[in-house]
């Protein structure tokens, strides 16, 4: 004999209900890709510091790679796996 279940609830519960876990699912996704972007830009990071203790090895650290001008300390000091003088680096890649 089955029991007759009756739905008790407010008929906008169950779309409440719906839109938290909607809620819940975007912001998981949100979470992810901040995640990701995040292990990205460490990634990032760390290949900008392996480049810059080759540079290191190769005595061209503090000079650009592009025009091989001196990258100004101030710039080392705030990003020192930095590849680009300023001049470089305005231009976006338009030097040699």
């Amino acid at each position: 004999m089955g029991a007759h279940h009756e739905d008790r609830r407010h008929p906008a519960a169950t779309l409440l209900g719906q839109m938290l876990l909607d809620e819940l699912r975007v912001a998981t996704c949100e979470r992810d890709r901040h995640d990701a972007a995040a292990s990205l830009a460490a990634a990032g990071r760390a290949a900008d510091a392996a480049a810059a203790l080759q540079r290191l090895a190769d005595g061209t650290f503090g000079r650009c790679v592009r025009c091989g001008s001196p990258i100004p300390l101030w710039r080392l000091r705030a990003r020192p796996g930095v590849r680009d003088c300023t001049g470089c680096a305005a231009a976006g890649g338009r030097r040699p």
